[in-house]
């Protein structure tokens, strides 16, 4: 993560099999890197949240497992998914006045829904969340609402005026 630039690269993913401890893999699940550009608003929380996680790491004195790891567990490892819902997701969701039963997955189609809906690219958008193909994230992510629906068929409809 380079805050100073705004952005965050994706290298290494999380695997959670039953009964083990998650570990984290040193590739992602399209098997490249990418650079998500972020939200002044998210850069700086997550300078805040660094800075937190800074003054762990300073009590822990060299115990320490990962500085590289966003939201790890208290001692700076891999925390198992259903922690970092509780701990983290969850708290933000009802903050947000939206249903804890959120799932993060929701997260990426609600994002892929509202990008397409300010008319950005499904181009762009499938590069953001790392899909190889712009087909992928139109068939699966971008879901369009009634208002879509009825600007659509508007639109459709004034070609018969």
């Amino acid at each position: 993560m380079d805050l100073s630039r705004g952005e965050l690269t994706v290298r290494r993913s999380v695997v959670e099999l039953d009964g083990e401890p998650p570990k984290i893999v040193d590739k992602t699940k399209a098997k490249r890197a990418r650079v998500v550009p972020l939200l002044p608003p998210v850069v700086s929380a997550l300078r805040s949240h660094r800075a937190r996680q800074n003054e762990e790491r300073l009590a822990l004195k060299g115990l320490w497992e990962d500085d590289t790891i966003v939201f790890p567990n208290s001692r700076g490892g891999v925390m198992a998914g259903r922690n970092l819902s509780r701990r983290h997701l969850k708290p933000i969701l009802k903050k947000a006045g939206l249903s804890e039963k959120t799932r993060a997955y929701d997260l990426r189609h609600s994002f892929a829904t509202l990008w397409r809906r300010q008319g950005e690219t499904t181009e762009v958008l499938s590069k953001l969340i790392g899909h190889a193909r712009t087909s992928t994230t139109s068939d699966f992510y971008v879901h369009p609402g009634d208002r879509e629906k009825r600007d659509a068929m508007g639109r459709f409809g004034a070609l018969w005026e």
